[in-house]
């Protein structure tokens, strides 16, 4: 493959000119994986509370806030996606930063915890008394992760659309091919959403989110004419973009983690137009007050992709008994928020090598 002459030191000064190596973190990067973990807990808590069922208007909400959060996730990690890695370094990192993390809380919080639980006679949230251990073990592999913490699933899809991206760029001879095929299998996995054909281990979803990955890839190194547009007006842009995103939200439905329906065009179209947004609020936010809050998130978004909805199972049951479906909703966004605060401190300090702060396979 062709390489550009765009050094990386020079992409990553003009990505926002905070680092000029991909050791450094980026402020507007974690600040948009701060605001996408915030809005995954947010729907969440919303799906959980009930608040669909009692005001069933707010389910376009949910299809607004929907569309944000997945694209934006594989969208950033495309842009950190390095080309001519040698295999065994682009596996071992894979391996310590996606499926370690993976394998860890999948046999922690959807297996030992749950089985236990229901072993010793008590029901765990969400989940029937009858399902038996087998069926814990495989539901990454024949139900998308939906029994108990179904947030992992997206460390499996990331896990795959980066190895499927690897092969890619390897046999493809310059960039327009690696674009053609990314776009190709993205098709393949819209239809396959479309037509309800189910692979396992969520290959369809995998499959269905590449081109935002392979969309990140192609803007790592035009990243900063995005900037230059968005900054010619904030308020244009934005204005815009969530014009386009409602509207398209109003024809566009989701099912489990794969976008298909009326219209599953206007999914991408929505998931394009999301990740715009995300980025303007980041920059946007780089000089407001929460940069440090939604920054913090996000560079610790991992931690709470894998641990938020066990927090969600634990105290949701409890706080239907005594509040309202939208109180419950509020409520528990707060908890869970805070909770967190805790949760991602003991995790470096006591799991780090599980959830990517450290590298087991060095």
């Amino acid at each position: 493959m062709t390489v550009n002459d765009t050094s990386e030191e020079t992409i990553i000064s003009r990505m926002g000119q905070y680092s000029k190596s991909y050791n450094k973190r980026i402020l507007w990067v974690d600040i948009a994986k701060g605001i996408c973990i915030t809005l995954i807990i947010l729907d969440h808590c919303y799906l959980f509370s009930n608040v669909k069922q009692t005001y069933p208007s707010t389910i376009h909400i949910h299809f607004f806030i929907y569309a944000f959060y997945l694209p934006v996730f594989f969208f950033l990690s495309g842009m950190f996606f390095k080309i001519h890695e040698p295999f065994h370094k682009f596996t071992k990192k894979r391996f310590n930063k996606l499926l370690l993390p993976f394998i860890f809380f999948y046999s922690l919080f959807s297996v030992c915890i749950p089985y236990t639980t229901m072993l010793m006679g008590y029901k765990y949230p969400y989940i029937k008394m009858e399902t038996s251990f087998i069926q814990l073990v495989t539901d990454f592999y024949t139900n998308d992760c939906q029994l108990a913490n179904s947030p992992l699933w997206f460390l499996l899809c990331l896990f795959e659309i980066h190895n499927i991206f690897f092969a890619i760029t390897y046999y493809s001879r310059n960039y327009k091919q690696t674009y053609i095929l990314s776009t190709i299998i993205g098709v393949i996995g819209l239809l396959l959403s479309f037509y309800s054909i189910k692979p396992p281990l969520m290959i369809d979803t995998s499959f269905t989110c590449l081109p935002f990955f392979c969309l990140g890839f192609f803007f790592r190194h035009r990243i900063y004419l995005l900037f230059f547009f968005i900054k010619r007006d904030y308020v244009l842009t934005l204005t815009f973009s969530i014009l386009t995103i409602l509207i398209a939200a109003r024809y566009t439905e989701y099912h489990s983690n794969t976008f298909y329906n009326s219209s599953y065009y206007s999914a991408h179209i929505l998931g394009v137009i999301g990740t715009l947004i995300t980025i303007v609020i980041a920059k946007l936010m780089k000089k407001k007050c929460f940069r440090h809050f939604f920054s913090y998130l996000g560079k610790y978004s991992l931690i709470i992709l894998c641990t938020h909805m066990v927090v969600l199972f634990l105290i949701m049951p409890h706080l239907h008994k005594v509040l309202s479906p939208l109180l419950c909703f509020i409520v528990s966004a707060i908890v869970i928020i805070t909770i967190e605060f805790t949760i991602i401190p003991l995790s470096i300090k006591y799991i780090p090598y599980f959830c990517g702060q450290k590298d087991l396979i060095s």
